[in-house]
């Protein structure tokens, strides 16, 4: 990486973290995936004044268009700081939400 590369992270360390079976590998702390590791380090926590994360080290994708906002509430609440906006297209969203489909 040169003196004006970049280097850019994504993923998101609230989904599937790695699987280990090596006792060693988890030993060495590898049942952690880097970019968790890295989310706790302090360059990468919001700021304790503002509660907003620096705009230079972390971009956050919260706009979901793929799930019903009924399944985002729990994540939502639980890992996401209630930052995650659904913005599913309403007619994909609901498609499955007739009464043909309840219980």
């Amino acid at each position: 990486l040169g003196s004006n590369g970049q280097l850019v992270l994504a993923g998101d360390p609230k989904q599937l973290g790695p699987v280990i079976h090596s006792a060693p590998a988890s030993a060495h702390g590898l049942a952690m995936s880097l970019l968790e590791r890295l989310m706790d380090r302090p360059l990468y926590q919001p700021d304790p004044d503002s509660d907003r994360y620096n705009p230079l080290v972390l971009t956050k994708l919260v706009q979901n268009f793929r799930s019903h906002e009924v399944l985002l509430q729990v994540p939502n609440r639980l890992f996401y700081r209630n930052e995650l906006q659904c913005c599913a297209d309403p007619a994909l969203r609901n498609y499955c939400c007739g009464p043909e489909y309840a219980g």
